[in-house]
């Protein structure tokens, strides 16, 4: 009878944590919530490559650009190209939201990228200063005359035929001058020196025939009044002129 009693109590024992098993295996174990997005991506599509990305006045890369973590809000998209038209826009980040930015800049004028070796040289489009090299610039549609200047060496004219929307690398070697080239004439080599001497003597030759023929008319009485004051004059004989 004890034994019975006993199985029947181990066997309600069973049962009970069977039952027990069971429920705890059909309740549903709920899952964690999604964490709260704190950030958006934005992605700028450049149909030109090669054009400057900033978002909020920070360079972000050229085109293509990968796409950008920001945090939500409101950002300032600009992109620029040399010889292109600048974009500028603001976009709205939402918080795990995507944000796409197409943009198509428009050709307005040729960049030319103009070095020189050595570099410091100055130079010179359509006879404008427009920099030392290295210097870009942008040249609208045409022909163009590009001078480069550097003391020491010689000169270099170009002529460039600008096209909207194309890019240019413009690389010059400077040619030194030589000794003599960058001494040049002596003083007396100089035609303006010759020119100023002859201009002188043919003044002083105009000044003696003028007092020479002023003083013809009265006789040599003025000559004489004239060289008899303090100083005195001193008298100069020529194969042309006495006086």
């Amino acid at each position: 009878m004890r034994f019975l009693c006993l199985a029947l109590g181990l066997s309600l024992v069973f049962s009970a944590t069977s039952v027990q098993a069971q429920r705890h295996r059909r309740t549903p174990v709920e899952a964690p919530p999604p964490p709260v997005a704190t950030t958006g991506t934005l992605t700028v599509t450049v149909v030109q490559e090669g054009a400057e990305v900033y978002v909020d006045e920070q360079l972000v890369g050229t085109s293509p650009v990968a796409a950008q973590t920001l945090a939500p809000g409101s950002h300032t998209v600009r992109v620029r190209m040399p010889g292109f038209s600048e974009y500028s826009d603001v976009v709205t980040i939402e918080p795990g939201g995507v944000a796409d930015m197409p943009v198509e800049l428009f050709a307005l004028s040729e960049a030319v990228t103009i070095t020189t070796t050595p570099p410091g040289a100055h130079v010179f489009v359509d006879g404008n200063f427009a920099g030392e090299t290295p210097v870009e610039v942008d040249l609208v549609d045409g022909t163009h005359s590009v001078r480069v200047t550097l003391h020491g060496y010689e000169e270099i004219v170009q002529e460039i035929t600008a096209q909207s929307g194309q890019h240019e690398e413009l690389a010059l070697t400077m040619t030194a001058l030589s000794e003599d080239q960058l001494r040049g004439p002596e003083w007396y080599e100089e035609p303006v020196t010759w020119i100023a001497v002859g201009g002188g003597l043919a003044a002083a030759i105009i000044i003696v025939v003028v007092v020479v023929v002023a003083t013809q008319g009265s006789g040599g009485s003025q000559t004489d009044a004239f060289c008899g004051q303090a100083g005195g004059c001193v008298r100069v004989d020529t194969p042309f002129l006495t006086f």
